[in-house]
């Protein structure tokens, strides 16, 4: 097949089919990648969007899903048409930042806001955006995450709140007296007239009211006042019919007191509990931030964006604010990732990863960071690290190089 080629162009013809080998190679892994990083995005549960020179340029499923509007159509959509779904109170909140960030103006890179839906309801919505290149051009890189349920639980929360300060407000004794007051007037005029049944319900409001709010006392009164409606049903009927009604009508409420007093202790044992649990672990924060001020060992958790989500006290003595930060900025005086940065090879990898650094701004500090990846109770991927100061081993492995020397 090599006849009359000679042996320098057989070598090359061989180097040319090795270099078209590893091409097609290389060409097979790229189709890989792109087919993976194509279902990731599919698939992912987080809208992902590009906006470029003004316009949608991409869209996966779910940012359609969670805007009711089809990719396809997403891709038709202008800047101001998207801007026309947000809230109008959000809205130049939402414009001011997007011509902030394209400008370079340091701007929040996660923020909430409200839109509307294609189906007309309002939409909560978490948004994570930055400046990217893409195809040679800058681009927004947005990210959706809808928190419309989570605000709806928040409500929720936030109203029993209110309800409860608005209970602190006013006196359960007070409403004990005149709704007791009330109904023994009401019970005499009946009783008097002959009414002997229906009006004994009344009872029940003021029996209510003192066993949620004073448990065994409640019970106590409750009784108290049962066998007072008694007295005043012989005294002014003297029918024995009517009082043996009477009998089973204050057995029903001593029954009744009865649970809602034991429902009422359970209620005040678990609060107490939970009241114990909270400040038991207010302790140990306390107790774990001191030993970590004493042994000079820093502890942040952040984002897969890097920024600071929490420091502990003692570093944010030295470091300031870390609100609207990224960790290489904060730390390192950076604009951009550290080169062997440990949170992104633990995220990334989704296990504990062990790198070393030195502070700039303590004197080139060494420090061991193990980076420990984990989800919140909401699915998002944080990384805890734990820096450790190791100046003493670095300080005893120079001693060592120089005796060895």
């Amino acid at each position: 097949m090599h006849e009359g080629l000679g042996r320098p162009q057989v070598e090359e013809l061989r180097q040319l089919r090795s270099r078209v080998a590893k091409l097609e190679r290389n060409d097979a892994r790229r189709e890989d990648i792109k087919e993976a990083y194509r279902i990731l995005v599919d698939h992912s549960l987080q809208g992902l969007v590009l906006l470029q020179e003004e316009r949608i340029v991409f869209a996966n499923q779910a940012a359609a899903d969670i805007t009711g509007y089809g990719p396809e159509e997403l891709l038709t959509i202008t800047l101001e048409q998207a801007l026309g779904v947000i809230h109008p109170e959000d809205r130049p909140m939402v414009r001011q930042r997007h011509e902030d960030r394209l400008k370079g103006r340091p701007v929040p890179a996660r923020y909430e806001l409200r839109v509307t839906h294609r189906d007309g309801s309002l939409r909560w919505l978490e948004i994570h955006a930055g400046v990217i290149e893409y195809r040679g051009r800058p681009a927004i890189r947005i990210a959706l995450t809808d928190l419309t349920e989570r605000k709806r639980v928040e409500e929720t929360l936030n109203l029993h709140r209110h309800l409860q300060n608005v209970h602190s407000g006013w006196s359960p004794f007070a409403a004990i007296a005149i709704t007791t007051l009330a109904a023994l007037a009401i019970s005499i005029h009946f009783l008097s007239s002959g009414w002997v049944i229906i009006f004994q319900n009344l009872l029940y409001v003021p029996i209510v009211i003192a066993c949620t709010y004073y448990a065994k006392k409640g019970f106590a009164f409750s009784v108290v006042l049962s066998f007072i409606y008694l007295f005043l049903v012989i005294a002014l009927t003297g029918d024995a019919a009517v009082i043996l009604q009477a009998l089973i009508g204050i057995l029903i409420f001593v029954g009744v007191a009865g649970v809602i007093t034991f429902l009422s202790t359970k209620r005040k044992q678990i609060e107490d509990e939970l009241r114990q649990v909270a400040e038991e672990a207010k302790q140990l924060k306390q107790k774990i931030e001191f030993i970590l001020g004493a042994t000079n060992t820093g502890l942040d958790i952040i984002d897969p964006e890097l920024h600071i989500r929490y420091i502990d006290p003692e570093w944010q003595k030295v470091y300031g604010d870390p609100r609207g930060r990224k960790c290489h900025e904060y730390f390192m005086g950076r604009s951009d990732a550290c080169p062997d940065c440990g949170a992104l090879k633990a995220i990334a990898a989704k296990q504990v990863t062990v790198t070393e650094n030195v502070l700039p701004k303590q004197g080139n500090r060494p420090i061991q960071v193990t980076s420990i990846p984990f989800q919140d109770q909401e699915g998002d991927w944080l990384v805890a690290e734990i820096n450790v100061d190791i100046t003493e081993r670095k300080q005893a492995e120079e001693s060592l190089r120089v005796s060895e020397e």
